[in-house]
């Protein structure tokens, strides 16, 4: 790693280009799966760094190009030595990985990482900070991937979590299961009285916060007061674009739609119950109610994505604020031109 910098990065869960940028309409058909959106908005952004030079691993039979600027790495997740042959001389990993990833991707991952010395190691997160640890034994990953955090500290390598939240236009667009949505319909389920606040966030911001965390310098220097990514060492960093509720959301598809509460049909369900009976369906082998578990858990009474308002670090890393109802057109044109539908195989 030269002069205290991250320059050499490798990424995991980037699926098709995304550069230049194109609107949200014409995307819908290229992204195959949610992770793979996800890893291109932290391409663009680690690109439009100027000092990141990247590596996308895909496996050996991906038929997927990539950016002017990011070099391809096919590698065999089979194979440990694939793997870290493809790490080697890299400053940092950073992992996107799908909901029906095979389980233990990451744990290799990071196993190879270690095997070819990568330094830093940026874990498939992007959710809450895991400060909550009720919630993070209540849900499915969430007690494995406070191993494989540990296993990195084992291992030898610094880790930084990304928390965030939720995708805001992802889950608004993603149906009930999710933010409670059906857009298409005009109909939402309301958890509770739909006032529970939690934070969410674009696939923008998160990119452009990725990049910039790894655009800073790794340790402080004399003379240097500003903020490093050794602050976050072993620890999650937390950005957010909107803390906000259901209702809050349901405002501000009324001002896209120029629809009003009449327009909709409103009804209210428990989040306890839908939690329960969704892990009860998910431990008999329904893997698509684990979205209901996931997303109702955040919806209990008093649950906060982030244990502590002060980690929140938008100012820090200088992310400007975002407009609520722009990144809710953003969604209604997901939810509109069937961004999830058994054509595209996204649930």
């Amino acid at each position: 790693m030269a002069k205290n910098r991250i320059t050499k990065v490798a990424i995991v869960g980037v699926s098709a280009p995304i550069h230049p940028p194109t609107p949200p309409s014409t995307q819908l058909t290229r992204h195959p799966q949610a992770s793979g959106q996800q890893g291109k908005h932290l391409v663009q952004h680690l690109l439009a760094t100027g000092t990141h030079q990247l590596t996308a691993l895909t496996r050996t039979s991906s038929p997927n190009t990539m950016p002017a600027g990011v070099a391809i790495q096919p590698v065999d997740y089979t194979s440990p030595s694939s793997l870290a042959a493809a790490l080697a001389g890299h400053d940092a990993l950073v992992i996107t990985l799908a909901v029906r990833a095979p389980p233990g991707t990451q744990r290799a991952l990071i196993e190879a990482a270690a095997a070819a010395r990568v330094p830093w190691v940026v874990p498939n997160e992007w959710g809450g900070d895991d400060g909550d640890a009720a919630r993070a034994a209540d849900l499915p990953m969430g007690l494995a991937r406070r191993a494989e955090r540990a296993l990195a500290e084992e291992r030898g390598l610094a880790w930084v979590g990304v928390a965030c939240g939720f995708w805001y236009e992802f889950s608004l667009a993603g149906g009930r299961a999710r933010y409670g949505f059906d857009v298409p319909r005009r109909e939402v389920a309301f958890y509770g009285d739909g006032r529970q606040v939690l934070e969410t966030s674009t696939w923008e911001l998160v990119g452009r916060a990725t990049a910039r965390l790894l655009a800073l310098p790794v340790e402080r220097e004399e003379g240097y007061e500003g903020p490093v990514l050794a602050d976050w060492r072993n620890r999650f960093v937390c950005v957010r674009s909107f803390t906000l509720s259901q209702r809050d959301m349901l405002d501000s598809l009324h001002r896209v739609l120029g629809t009003t509460d009449e327009d909709w049909k409103i009804t209210h369900v428990d989040p306890e119950r839908i939690f329960k009976e969704s892990n009860e369906a998910l431990k008999k082998g329904d893997w698509k109610a684990g979205v209901k578990v996931i997303y109702s858990r955040l919806f209990f009474p008093g649950t906060k994505t982030f244990a502590d308002e002060n980690s929140i670090a938008n100012e820090t890393l200088g992310l400007q604020k975002e407009d609520l109802d722009s990144s809710t057109r953003v969604a209604v044109d997901m939810a509109e031109n069937e961004y999830f539908s058994p054509r595209t195989g996204r649930f």
